[in-house]
């Protein structure tokens, strides 16, 4: 499903000047489920659901109507959260000074909006603009090995990643 998100989210950044609608009707219960929460998660989207008369070999003879179907929107991660999950996606367990490191290269707004010199104020931004947004939805667990903690990704954050990837690309 979180793929299919990712399809989904993809065709509607390539056209995102013109109007997009999603036939909810067609694929998969799975590929219907995943192209609603497309709709939710991104603004201008109409979902709708067409029924229809079928054949004996299962092809459309008619559409007797088409129903729009009602949107509630969702907030879908920022794109600087993403980027974090596909950091870890990539390298694995990462130490929060790793973290801040790709967050200072990536010029991601949490800290790249901030002139801090000061590690002690960075890791404080990374706490408050990511790092308990992600431990909040479960996209990561923090592990403390010795003195040090390292942040882990969990299936729930790669799943995030697959679903979600269109936003930074």
């Amino acid at each position: 499903m979180y793929e299919m998100m990712g399809i989904f989210g993809n065709i509607v950044n390539e056209f995102e000047e013109d109007d997009v609608f999603i036939n909810l009707s067609t694929g998969s219960k799975i590929t219907s489920i995943a192209g609603m929460l497309t709709t939710m998660a991104n603004t201008g989207i109409t979902p709708f659901y067409t029924n229809a008369i079928y054949d004996d070999d299962g092809k459309v003879i008619n559409v007797t109507g088409v129903t729009e179907l009602p949107v509630y929107p969702i907030d879908p991660p920022e794109p600087q959260h993403v980027k974090i999950l596909k950091y870890l996606t990539e390298n694995g367990k990462s130490k929060k000074q790793e973290l801040i490191r790709y967050a200072e290269e990536e010029g991601l707004p949490f800290i790249g909006e901030y002139n801090i010199k000061e590690d002690r104020a960075k890791y404080r931004l990374l706490d408050t603009h990511i790092m308990s947004y992600l431990l909040d939805n479960r996209y990561v667990h923090v592990r403390s090995v010795g003195r040090e903690k390292q942040v882990e990704i969990t299936n729930h954050g790669k799943d995030t990643v697959r679903a979600f990837e269109y936003l930074i690309e």
